[in-house]
């Protein structure tokens, strides 16, 4: 693993921030969950394309996309 990349394994956005009202930003994934009340009104998510195309060609893509991948399946189980 390359200590130099700042974005090294945070493909996704962490699923344990959940503020509402507030884009929640990963280094190419973001989401966002709209609820104004009592119920949530939307939930969109939005994927930056120029930093993706960026990431497919870095040479430490495969173990970084697995490590975020692994992160955000992590934390979707305590998000529960």
């Amino acid at each position: 693993m390359s200590k130099e990349l700042h974005c090294y394994g945070k493909v996704f956005p962490s699923v344990l921030q959940r503020e509402n009202n507030r884009e929640i930003r990963g280094q190419v994934f973001n989401y966002r969950i709209d609820w104004p009340g009592m119920a949530v009104t939307s939930r969109t998510v939005t994927v930056g394309r120029d930093p993706w195309a960026h990431c497919v060609v870095c040479s430490e893509f495969d173990p970084c996309y697995r490590l975020s991948t692994e992160t955000m399946l992590l934390e979707s189980s305590l998000n529960r």
